[in-house]
């Protein structure tokens, strides 16, 4: 007989975030009779993303902020194991910079045996000694899966404007400094930029980002194309 599949999700927030988005991506893909068995395990009460994504129809088999008892392997994402029953654990790394380094060498600390994907190879070449001196199995890359892949070009601007969209958290190394270069390089340019330094978690992350959003607005200034970034809130 085949053992029981009930997965558990588990994830430190679920805060506006590349990371929280991709959890949710992984649910939303699974077979139908997978995600009706799985647990999303919140280890935190900020869950602004969740809310909304409930709100827009994402389900799965329980979503919780009380740790389940019985499940029969954990996920991790950024989530800590402190106080889980042993169970077989997969571990998906989001991020290749000093930060992250920190974050997942310091919450994971004397952990062995774990499965240990990336959501990039850059991700798990900066990881690849740290998965082989703790003696943790090499999952590959594993990116957040896409649901539709499009292409949209809507009516000629009658102005001759080109109107490009970003989203992204407001953080420079999401390539949040290039807008105002990109700007200054044809007038012709709009960016609407879907962003603001509002996306809760941690009070640091939320300092940072308000610090990123001032650079930002600062350079456009200094380039002259304050007038064509369009900041909207990432909501």
């Amino acid at each position: 007989m085949l053992p029981q599949i009930a997965p558990c999700f588990v994830s430190h927030n679920m805060a506006l975030g590349g990371a929280q988005t991709a959890v949710l991506r992984y649910i939303e893909t699974l077979p139908d009779w997978v995600r009706e068995r799985t647990t999303l395990y919140c280890q935190s009460d900020d869950t602004p993303l969740l809310d909304k994504a409930m709100e827009n129809g994402f389900s799965c088999g329980e979503v919780t902020r009380v740790a389940p008892n019985d499940p029969s392997s954990w996920f991790l994402s950024y989530g800590k194991l402190d106080g889980l029953p042993e169970r077989p654990t997969s571990l998906v790394l989001h991020s290749w910079d000093d930060a992250g380094w920190r974050y997942f060498s310091k919450a994971y600390e004397g952990q062995t045996g774990m499965t240990v994907a990336g959501v990039s190879q850059k991700v798990m070449d900066r990881y690849a000694n740290w998965i082989r001196e703790n003696g943790h199995v090499n999952g590959g890359v594993l990116p957040p899966p896409v649901t539709e892949f499009c292409m949209a070009k809507g009516q000629n601007d009658p102005q001759g404007r080109i109107v490009v969209g970003w989203m992204g958290r407001p953080l420079e190394d999401k390539g949040l400094m290039t807008l105002p270069y990109l700007l200054a390089e044809n007038p012709r340019i709009i960016v609407r930029a879907w962003t603001g330094a509002e996306t809760a978690g941690l009070d640091y992350t939320q300092r940072v980002q308000g610090e990123a959003m001032e650079a930002v607005m600062k350079l456009a200034r200094k380039l002259g194309v304050e007038d064509r970034l369009d900041i909207r809130p990432l909501d």
